[in-house]
């Protein structure tokens, strides 16, 4: 058990069960800004000119894609937001369509605006996609993430895909060293299969116990890690095999429920950011393939870290103006969906993210019958990891 679940020990029940505790990754934030106006927080979303987006903008803005946001609820009712939010569903106590956001961390608000923030008067910020749509799907609030197997998490993927979605973004993570719970890599392949793109943080522990996290390493699943904006590896940003791709995850300021500006470090932000690329390319290009959308964002992906694919950074930086412009060809690599490949039968995996047929990270090696994941005494909930400051209370 680890430090974190040790923490909640007193407070949330333990299960003899196959299952798995999921948290946000979202991370701290390391100081506090001066009182923006809105100008300066438009000017503090670094990215939007270390990514060129203005000029991105001009090929795609994300018009009819959707994005599912599974996470903690939407208040769709902010600026940001408003016209943006499509009705959703609530795993955990339902009787909201998740267009209310009763996180008091506003979690999924916040990944929210950074997907698809709209870009108009009166607005504090711009996501990445401007045109694009939210699907929310409420998985936990209150930094508890119940899910047992994996089982809810299968779920609000399924039931996004059946509903519309043509990215799903999990800025979350739960530590899991016996690879994906089947229910969970099943419900991924289901959306692979129905041509969605699905994308996750990569998790905050690399400086850390640096335990791989669910669901980042399932098959099929692109993992973010999170650089600063000069391009370095965040301090605390996983360290691990399944690791894809990195996003900006320092000093990223958001907008909460409440309509508040603060900020944030983590890969929930990184993952986010690259949903919304993701959201962007997928705009432009209508008809193609999510393989191929997720060929175009590695073979364009700027390289960070120790030089090639590193465990921090994958296979780079994602350069959303390169993804959306560059020619890329066919038979550039796609290691994502080649180990989805070696999954389905093709080969058995050399190596990579862990799945429901492959080595697990403790070296044992499983049946052909598939992965059997033996979990006792594992969490239902853990903290969200999340420290939100405010730097601006917006009036009105």
């Amino acid at each position: 058990m680890t430090r974190r679940h040790l923490l909640r020990a007193a407070t949330i029940p333990l299960v003899l069960a196959l299952s798995v505790a999921l948290t946000s990754v979202a991370g701290s934030v390391e100081s506090q800004a001066a009182e923006p106006d809105r100008a300066d927080v438009r000017s503090a979303e670094w990215w939007l000119s270390r990514w060129g987006l203005e000029q991105a903008w001009h090929s795609s803005m994300g018009r009819g894609i959707v994005v599912a946001v599974l996470d903690g609820g939407v208040q769709s009712g902010i600026q940001e937001l408003r016209g943006s939010v499509l009705p959703g569903l609530d795993l955990v106590a339902g009787g909201t369509d998740g267009r209310s956001d009763l996180d008091r961390g506003s979690h999924g608000t916040r990944v929210a605006v950074l997907i698809a923030g709209r870009l108009m008067a009166g607005t504090a910020m711009v996501g990445v996609a401007p045109k694009a749509s939210v699907l929310p799907v409420v998985l936990g609030r209150d930094g508890e993430f119940p899910d047992a197997g994996g089982l809810q998490s299968a779920k609000a993927i399924r039931w996004s895909v059946d509903h519309g979605a043509r990215v799903i973004n999990m800025s979350y993570a739960g530590d899991e060293v016996e690879g994906c719970p089947r229910a969970l890599q099943e419900a991924v392949l289901y959306a692979l299969a129905r041509d969605v793109v699905l994308v996750a943080g990569a998790g905050n522990d690399g400086d850390g116990a640096n335990l791989p996290t669910v669901p980042a390493l399932c098959a099929g699943v692109v993992a973010v890690g999170a650089v600063d904006r000069d391009g370095r590896p965040w301090a605390r940003t996983q360290r691990q095999e399944y690791v894809d791709l990195a996003g900006p995850g320092v000093d990223i300021v958001s907008v909460n429920r409440a309509g508040e500006v603060g900020a944030s470090n983590g890969t929930s932000d990184a993952a986010a950011l690259v949903s919304g690329v993701v959201a962007l390319v997928r705009g432009r290009f209508p008809r193609m393939p999510g393989r191929e959308v997720v060929r175009r964002l590695l073979a364009t992906a700027r390289d960070a870290g120790a030089p090639g694919r590193d465990d921090r950074t994958g296979y780079g930086i994602v350069r959303p103006l390169e993804a959306l412009t560059a020619d890329v060809p066919a038979t550039a690599g796609n290691p994502v969906y080649e180990e989805v490949d070696r999954l389905r039968g093709v080969a058995p995996p050399a190596g990579g993210r862990v799945g429901v047929i492959a080595t697990s990270y403790r070296g044992v090696v499983v049946g052909a019958a598939g992965l059997v994941v033996v979990a006792v005494g594992v969490v239902l909930g853990i903290r969200r990891r999340t420290r939100w400051r405010v730097v601006r209370r917006r009036g009105g």
